[in-house]
This record gives C-alpha cells, structure tokens and sequence, in this order.
C-alpha cells in the first residue's frame, strides 16, 4: 500500500516511522530477543532499506535523546516502562550512518524542544495562554524528575536546579544533533514539534534550515472530544444551517473562540 501511494503521488507524500512500540504486534513481528535496537536493525532496516530503494520517502518521528531522558512521564516510570526499551526513534541510533541512510529527514520531539530552547509560560503571553505552558505540564517539578528518573527534589531551590540541568543537557544534544543533522544533508529539512519565537529561531540559526510542527490546536493536547472536522464550501456556495453540538461535547473551537 505504502509503496503504491507513492507511485501514485510521488515526492508528495511521507512515511514517518513512530517511535511506538508498546504493542503486542510488535512483539509478534520483532520477537522479543535482544534490545530494541538490535531487533528494529534486524527486523525493521532491511525493510525501510527496500522501501527507500523504491523511491518512498521516509522520515523519523519524535527524536529524542536517551542520554537525556529515561522516561516519557510519571506513569510510564511508576510501571518501569524505560524509554530505552520502547521508544524507537532514539536520536544517535537515527543519526547514524546506517539508520540516516534510509530516511530523507527527522522530527524532533516537542519534549526535547521545549526544554532546549526552552519555552513556557514566560516566553510572553501567546505561550502563557496556551494550557501546556501555562501548567507548566512539561516543566514542573514532578515531570522532571521523571522523564530524567530521579526523585523529587523538597527544596524549591532544587526543583529549580534540577529543572535547569534536565534545560541545559537537553541544549546540549539538540545542539549536536543538529548539526548532525546538517552533515548529513537530507533532502527534507529537520521538523521541531514546537512553535518558535523569531529569537529562538535567530538564535538556534534555524531561519531556512528547519522547519516547525507548532500552532496553538498541535501544543494545545486538548481531549478528542474538543476537536471538530468541518468542510467548508466555496464562498459562493450558500452554506447549510448549521446542526447544534452534540449533547455532552463541547462546542466547536470557533464558538469557544479559539480560532
């Protein structure tokens, strides 16, 4: 399917390969020998070595560094699930010669961005409206001792130190892998799942060299539920009366005035 897709709208469509993996069929086709990294090279590879040969365009999702991170959150710690055993798309495993052979670009985690750079409520208003930075959802003080798998610091003066190291390790390797990223010239720029601010953008000196997977819907991570589809008509196509929501959903964004 994926191969004819591409023959049917070539250099129009993109593959990601997810970092997901936490299910049972991936055990069924991967097995359980060995560690992650060595079955997706032995299983996966070959594969997407094939695919790319046939001219499909491949890309990996959500980067992210486990020199950094050892979790994705409090409750994927609490049940002892390491991201080194489920999160496929670890940054230097993508990056190197083998791997970044068959892709024609890579995303960055919003997780990894958003400490980098960093971004949060205090970036300015837009960002402090917006309710993953307004709740500190990535920065308080509980998060951060999970994703580095530590405990939680007692003294507010900790909390922030630790909150600083997680800012300045996850720097660091961003850093580095973008400029990894810039030697080995992939055919589609690098994606950062974030909105930047113009100072970010100067400062990273991302103008022209990468793109950003942002806007308010993307970093809102609202419940299904307050996500409406609607297709509009032409303009001059006169529109149907609308129907009312649906009893017990919220009503559409633009009549909660946030589009």
């Amino acid at each position: 399917m994926v191969i004819d897709a591409t023959r049917r709208a070539p250099d129009r469509i993109v593959f990601e390969l997810t970092e997901y993996t936490q299910d049972s069929h991936f055990t069924r086709l991967f097995g359980e020998q060995g560690s992650l990294s060595q079955r997706l090279t032995r299983t996966l590879l070959p594969v997407l070595r094939r695919m790319r040969q046939v001219g499909v365009k491949l890309i990996a999702d959500d980067l992210l560094p486990f020199s950094v991170y050892c979790f994705d959150g409090e409750a994927s710690r609490r049940k002892g699930h390491r991201l080194i055993d489920h999160h496929a798309t670890e940054c230097s495993t993508m990056l190197s010669p083998e791997w970044s052979a068959v892709f024609h670009g890579v995303k960055i985690s919003l997780d990894w961005v958003v400490h980098a750079m960093p971004l949060g409520k205090q970036i300015d208003a837009a960002f402090a409206s917006v309710p993953l930075y307004a709740k500190s959802v990535k920065d308080n003080p509980g998060h951060v001792a999970a994703v580095t798998g530590k405990t939680v610091p007692e003294e507010d003066v900790e909390k922030v130190s630790a909150l600083r190291e997680l800012q300045e390790a996850a720097r660091v390797e961003l850093r580095a892998a973008l400029r990894e990223v810039r030697r080995h010239r992939f055919d589609v720029p690098p994606v950062l799942e974030a909105t930047l601010p113009p100072a970010m953008v100067a400062e990273w000196g991302l103008e022209g060299f990468a793109k950003e997977q942002g806007g308010m819907l993307f970093e809102a991570r609202l419940p299904p539920a307050w996500f409406f589809g609607q297709v509009l008509p032409q303009p001059d196509v006169q529109r149907p009366k609308a129907s009312s929501p649906k009893k017990g959903l919220p009503t559409p964004h633009a009549a909660r005035g946030l589009l």
